[in-house]
């Protein structure tokens, strides 16, 4: 339970639609408290929605958001920040998320959404607060952009392969050497990523992503054949890697698509 004043909560347009009649006038609460109906709602978490809610006492950008919104929480905090259409706060959580993108927190970033993804059945995603509550329209807008830069970011790094290839071959095996025009040596940067790194990447990332980055319509292939020779490299390394390490986002999408197996062979001998 949290104790909350009404004229904070009025700065969210969820809490104003309860809390105000349609000529705007105050409504009276009779039982003194207001009960959220999100408990079954597995994107929605108790830290999640506490930040949420703290943050409608000082929404700007203030320290306290900066530090209570990390890399580590933020896609947690952005389905509560939907959920109380908090726009300005879904704003700053995809705006963290696209600070942390790296190598390093990619995988976790795209396993993570894959669990939290909307609905593929509207109905399945109705809200029990009616048409007027936007929690999946904007929770859909905001993991969509959320989505769309993680599948840019994993091109980025397999265009990286593809096009510094022979760069990476010729220079050290951590850094990427390069020369200013005064003929002194710049700051390393980070090298591109060869073949291993990246078919190891590839092989963690649950099978739906895979497909996303490989069939993407961005990646720096010469031609369609070098993409095919591409993803037979990766689906090799892929089934090389034991069943009982594999993602349990691979082994629930090989679940779903036995289901769609089995009902379309059942439409197909109710049809016959």
């Amino acid at each position: 339970m949290y104790h909350l004043h009404k004229v904070v909560l009025m700065q969210s347009p969820f809490f104003a639609r309860m809390l105000l009649s349609e000529t705007n006038q105050e409504l009276i609460i009779v039982e003194g408290f207001l009960s959220l109906e999100c408990a079954n709602d597995h994107r929605i978490t108790k830290e999640g929605m506490e930040i949420s809610l703290r943050d409608l006492y000082d929404p700007t950008l203030t320290l306290q958001r900066l530090s209570s919104i990390t890399p580590t929480n933020a896609l947690s905090v952005l389905p509560s920040a939907c959920f109380l259409e908090l726009s300005d706060l879904a704003s700053h959580c995809h705006s963290v998320l696209l600070s942390a993108l790296s190598r390093s927190t990619i995988v976790d970033y795209a396993i993570h959404l894959d669990q939290i993804r909307p609905p593929r059945n509207q109905k399945a995603g109705a809200s029990p607060y009616g048409v007027r509550h936007r929690y999946m329209d904007m929770w859909g807008e905001w993991h969509g952009k959320v989505e769309e830069a993680v599948v840019a970011f994993l091109g980025g790094l397999v265009n990286g392969y593809l096009g510094d290839e022979e760069k990476s071959r010729d220079v050290g095996e951590d850094d990427v050497v390069e020369v200013g025009e005064d003929g002194r040596e710049k700051t390393p940067t980070a090298r591109p990523m060869g073949l291993p790194e990246i078919e190891k990447l590839l092989t963690t990332l649950p099978l739906l992503w895979v497909r996303r980055v490989l069939e993407s319509d961005t990646l720096c292939v010469a031609n369609e054949f070098a993409r095919y020779e591409l993803i037979k490299r990766v689906a090799k390394a892929r089934r090389s890697v034991p069943r009982c390490v594999k993602s349990e986002i691979d082994l629930e999408e090989a679940e779903y698509e036995k289901r769609a197996t089995a009902r379309k062979v059942r439409e197909r001998l109710s049809l016959g």
